[in-house]
């Protein structure tokens, strides 16, 4: 607003840029580039703790695991997921606590690194859920870790549906043809690899023709990660984030 009405007093050149600057941002909108510190936890066991803190303090009637009675079991509950343990190899590791309820799959997630002085270093934390789609929908969940420059987490979620394509709209369904298609909210996160601060988090829809195997999805914004700096652009949204 006050570049604007910089603009409509004197329309100067340094005006002229920070409002297409400004406007630029504000398509953007999906893009958080806030830092988000993060915490450290004495013991998986202190963090078990305070992410079941954080999970009742949302839904009180959230169905939890019981909670482990030593470090060890705690750390397997939390690295441990769809039968694979997430905490193999060296670290940063994606982890999580995951709601007893496999309908709806609720999840917090963190990135944990372990210190020198044998704390855990954690990141600010994830949502997932599984999506709820209705009755002509098959939905999942992904979630991921890339490591780099910077740390990269990545929360896919979608969703295969299907629609009908009739000639007349007064066709029986059943000899109508289906349209086949797969929506996708993405959500990616951008962490500083020696803190874990989130410096950039965005969500992306991306959009498939399920009928077409080479369809590739097709989304709305699109993310450019350099080694100094990550790119987004699309209608009306171009932002550069730079990185550590």
């Amino acid at each position: 607003e006050h570049f604007a009405r910089s603009m409509a007093l004197a329309p100067t050149k340094a005006a002229k840029k920070r409002l297409a600057a400004a406007k630029r941002l504000e398509a953007c909108a999906v893009a958080d580039t806030r830092t988000v510190p993060s915490t450290e936890h004495a013991s998986w066991l202190g963090l078990w703790r305070d992410l079941a803190r954080q999970m009742v303090a949302k839904d009180a009637k959230m169905k939890l695991p019981l909670e482990p009675g030593a470090d060890p079991a705690a750390r397997l509950n939390l690295c441990r997921y769809r039968d694979e343990d997430h905490c193999k190899g060296d670290p940063p590791w994606l982890v999580g606590l995951t709601e007893l309820d496999s309908e709806s799959e609720r999840r917090l997630l963190v990135v944990v690194q372990p210190t020198a002085e044998g704390r855990l270093r954690v990141s600010s934390p994830f949502e997932t859920q599984r999506p709820d789609g209705g009755m002509r929908d098959l939905c999942g969940g992904f979630a991921s870790l890339e490591t780099g420059p910077w740390i990269h987490v990545s929360i896919e979620e979608s969703c295969d549906s299907w629609d009908f394509a009739c000639e007349d709209e007064n066709d029986d369904v059943s000899m109508c043809e289906k349209d086949f298609f797969e929506d996708t909210e993405l959500r990616d996160y951008l962490l500083v690899p020696t803190t874990l601060e989130r410096r950039l988090a965005m969500t992306r829809s991306g959009h498939a023709d399920d009928q077409d195997e080479d369809s590739p999805l097709q989304y709305d914004i699109a993310l450019t990660l350099d080694e100094g700096e990550a790119k987004l652009s699309g209608p009306g949204c171009e932002l550069v984030v730079p990185l550590p």
